[in-house]
């Protein structure tokens, strides 16, 4: 004769509840393994694609901005940079781009072929005119640091609150 006390255990196997089926007819079961284990075929992982120039794609397209006059060259190698990240065209720009223009959100394509504008002309013009003449460095430390270089040397207490 059996006896069942409060220290008895009684195993019972559950059953998996089927929730569909997979790849190649197998069934997928609650709590089982969602992805394969197996790499992809012909997946390349590690390297990002090479960015395609947007507007500069020829050397004639190239030599019409290095032609503009100084000032109308810095205005629209800083349009390319603010295209490059993402931000929408000026309100009041002037020219096409004015209160009433539809504005588009920014997409992946946009901005990397921007960047890849600015790389071409960066190319072109030199490093230095691109970032110290056309104002480019001081953008790029006003997205990295909001109250300016100087903030990263004042102390917490408020003493000194930096440059």
């Amino acid at each position: 004769m059996i006896s069942i006390n409060s220290s008895s255990k009684l195993a019972i196997k559950k059953k998996k509840k089927i929730i569909g089926t997979g790849t190649k007819g197998t069934k997928l079961t609650k709590g089982g393994p969602l992805k394969s284990t197996k790499p992809r075929k012909g997946a390349k992982r590690g390297k990002a694609p090479s960015l395609k120039p947007k507007t500069l794609t020829s050397p004639t397209a190239l030599l019409s901005i290095t032609n503009l006059t100084p000032d109308q060259r810095q205005l629209s190698i800083q349009d390319y940079f603010r295209q490059a990240l993402g931000f929408p065209p000026p309100l009041f720009g002037g020219g096409a781009a004015g209160p009433a223009t539809p504005r588009s959100k920014s997409t992946t394509t946009d901005r990397s072929g921007a960047a890849a504008d600015l790389a071409a002309l960066t190319k072109e013009l030199g490093v230095v005119y691109i970032l110290k003449e056309c104002g480019l460095l001081e953008k790029i430390e006003a997205q990295i640091l909001a109250n300016g270089i100087g903030s990263l040397f004042g102390n917490e207490k408020g003493g000194n609150p930096g440059g």
